[in-house]
């Protein structure tokens, strides 16, 4: 039996260097590299902004249900880069 606990994710993230938060959305075998635009400087223009906003979407967002609807709403933000409170998992229209 899985048992979840509650996470504080303020105190984590107090702790947490915030020039080392890209660590949480590289691939950890470019970490070496010390170079949070690899992927953009790569072949993904705008990928660390994406997911950057993905992820602080996912943490606004940590006691929603995971619904179908949700991870479309992750996904969405993460394409339209844009956000707004007051609309269902902050998707505004592109």
């Amino acid at each position: 039996m899985v048992v979840f606990m509650p996470v504080n994710l303020e105190k984590f993230f107090a702790r947490f260097i915030n020039e080392q938060y890209w660590k949480l959305i590289i691939d950890q075998k470019k970490w070496p590299s010390n170079n949070p635009l690899i992927f953009d400087q790569e072949d993904s223009p705008g990928y660390l902004e994406s997911t950057s906003l993905a992820l602080w979407g996912m943490l606004a967002t940590v006691d929603d249900p995971v619904t179908t609807d949700y991870i479309q709403g992750l996904h969405d933000l993460l394409m339209l880069r844009t956000i707004d409170f007051n609309e269902p998992y902050f998707l505004t229209p592109a």
